[in-house]
């Protein structure tokens, strides 16, 4: 079994001290007997007990009381097989503390106070007493055991919760965890159901007296299609003519087309001139002609190979016919060629002037037989009413889906808190259920739980404990006196049975291997035969044990206590220490 072997420190005014498994600290009160266990406290955890009038501090501001004036806090713990631990605090400015530095135990440890416990649970509500008392009875029952006392109807949702759970704990770990689930459970359900009524009844403000009915929706998208319908053929309707525009347009073709009947009458002009079969020699002329003018028009002519007397002038009246004649003939063939395409293009004008005069006669006959009964303006006005009548079927038709919506949701929330409230009425019959089993078991493990503890007490301290005042559920422990428990105990009768208690706790459910657990009650004023007893009843207490006292056993006492495995130190002001198997400094 591991234990706090050595701890050292600046704590309450410093010590330096080797512990046992079992040890006796002993000494005058104000001799500073709690600074070995606040140095043990603060290494192990970072926190001390009983300081400045708290059960438990973790306050920099509060712990850096405890060092020596203008100097850091430090407390130091070696455990039995070698690993350390740390606590170390520095001042940073009046009654301020910097962060502390805390080097824990390796991850795999963990220090343990089992008394604080024990008294928190025994000085809490009946019901906390009870289930601690349930807790650490060490009674080995079933799962099979507890199953069979729920009612068949219960026992399926008892398995359902128990499926959900980690594996390890042990049926009665397992009964009083369903217990505390189905409770939560059934208050989460009651809130849920509460808040669904809550939801039913402000929709109800909401929704019409009836749900709309199938036939309602379906009557309410046909009336939408219908209106869609009549604004589509309020929009088709056509558009009364405009004849002035009608007019302009007809005799903007007409006046095209006699541009292009003017135009194709000149180029068939120019195309209709006589063809001159001669051009192409004329053009050769032309070239042998310009090359006589250029010479001056002396010696033989070119052409006709003889001796000709000709001016240049005439020469030159003689190129520019040619050249005429060339010029006419290549117009000629031009328009020929332009001819086909002008006459199209003529054809296409025409009868598009054509097709605006029918349209412009068509029309005017219409207007004046009144053909069109509908204005632009009446149509308009036909839109705007079709679009608001639209406007108005979808607006009715949304808010019909809208109230459908609501009433579906009255459904479902109405639906929601019948579940809830079966689920809250099955949960708590599930943990009332658990208690009466629970209840059951503690009774049954009420001698087993008197006898554990019992074990670590002086034969001189009779342990008893009343669960049970007629049908009146009572915790009522304390040490009996004739045919009475007395539970109202003195300061060292307290002590001796919060360390039994905490034992016991031990002993019905021992610590892992790397679990340190530490009795350390409350110093009381032991007398020495008394205090004998309660040390020879702790020898076998699973776990580390630390007695404080203002008085040492008998020396006749100590040699068995010392062999039995206790420490006995003695503490001083000045730090001395006697007497003792092992000895430390304070």
């Amino acid at each position: 079994m591991k234990f706090i072997q050595h701890v050292e420190g600046n704590v309450k005014g410093g010590c330096a001290v080797t512990l046992g498994r079992l040890t006796l600290l002993y000494g005058p009160n104000g001799a500073g007997k709690s600074r070995v266990v606040n140095t043990l406290e603060l290494a192990t955890g970072g926190e001390a007990s009983d300081i400045v009038g708290r059960d438990k501090v973790r306050r920099g501001a509060d712990l850096i009381t405890l060092a020596p004036e203008d100097q850091p806090l430090k407390a130091k713990a070696q455990v039995s097989d070698g690993a350390e631990c740390s606590f170390e605090i520095e001042r940073n400015g009046v009654g301020k503390t910097r962060d502390p530095d805390h080097r824990s135990l390796p991850p795999s440890y963990s220090v343990i106070f089992p008394i604080r416990d024990a008294v928190a649970a025994l000085r809490g509500q009946i019901g906390t007493a009870r289930t601690f008392v349930l807790q650490h009875s060490g009674m080995d029952v079933s799962n099979e055991a507890v199953v069979s006392r729920f009612p068949e109807l219960l026992r399926p949702l008892y398995a359902t919760f128990t499926t959900a759970m980690q594996n390890g704990e042990t049926p009665i770990e397992q009964l009083l965890l369903v217990r505390e689930n189905a409770a939560k459970t059934a208050r989460a359900a009651k809130a849920k159901a509460k808040q669904s009524e809550e939801i039913v009844a402000e929709l109800n403000r909401q929704v019409a007296m009836v749900r709309p009915s199938e036939e309602d929706q379906k009557k309410m998208q046909d009336a939408v299609r219908e209106a869609n319908r009549l604004y589509q053929e309020a929009i088709n309707i056509p558009d009364p003519p405009d004849l002035n525009q009608l007019r302009t347009n007809a005799l903007d073709l007409i006046q095209k087309a006699n541009e292009w009947q003017a135009e194709e009458k000149r180029v068939a002009e120019i195309a209709n001139v006589p063809e001159n079969k001669l051009v192409s020699l004329q053009a050769s002329l032309h070239a042998i002609l310009g090359v006589y003018v250029e010479a001056g028009g002396k010696g033989r002519c070119l052409i006709c190979d003889g001796t000709v007397a000709a001016e240049p002038e005439v020469l030159q009246d003689r190129r520019k016919k040619i050249e005429g004649d060339a010029k006419l003939e290549a117009q000629r063939k031009a328009a020929l060629a332009e001819l086909s395409r002008v006459h199209e293009s003529g054809v296409r004008a025409y009868n598009a002037a054509q097709q605006a005069i029918r349209l412009f006669q068509d029309a005017e006959k219409a207007a004046e037989a009144g053909g069109y009964t509908t204005s632009a303006a009446d149509k308009q006005e036909q839109i705007r009413k079709a679009y608001a009548a639209l406007t108005e079927a979808e607006k009715a038709s949304k808010e019909m889906h809208q109230e459908v919506g609501r009433w579906d949701k009255v459904q479902e929330a109405r639906q929601q808190s019948v579940v809830a409230k079966r689920e809250a009425k099955e949960a708590e019959e599930l943990s009332g259920e658990c208690q009466k089993v629970a209840d059951q078991l503690i009774n049954a493990g009420r001698a087993g739980f008197v006898a554990r503890v019992q074990k670590f007490l002086p034969p001189t301290d009779v342990f008893d404990l009343i669960l049970q005042e007629g049908k009146r559920e009572v915790c009522i422990f304390g040490f009996r006196r004739g045919t009475m428990i007395q539970s109202a105990l003195s300061g060292a009768e307290w002590a001796r049975l919060t360390i039994a208690l905490a034992a016991a706790v031990l002993d019905a459910k021992p610590p892992a291997a790397n679990t340190i657990a530490v009795l350390t009650p409350e110093e009381r004023a032991f007398d020495s035969r008394t205090l004998a007893a309660v040390m020879r009843a702790l020898v076998n207490a699973p776990g580390q044990v630390i007695l404080t006292s203002p008085l040492a056993p008998k020396k006749e006492d100590q040699p068995a206590l010392v062999e039995s495995g206790w420490t006995i130190l003695k503490i001083s002001k000045k730090g001395d220490t006697a007497e003792g198997s092992a000895a430390g400094a304070d």
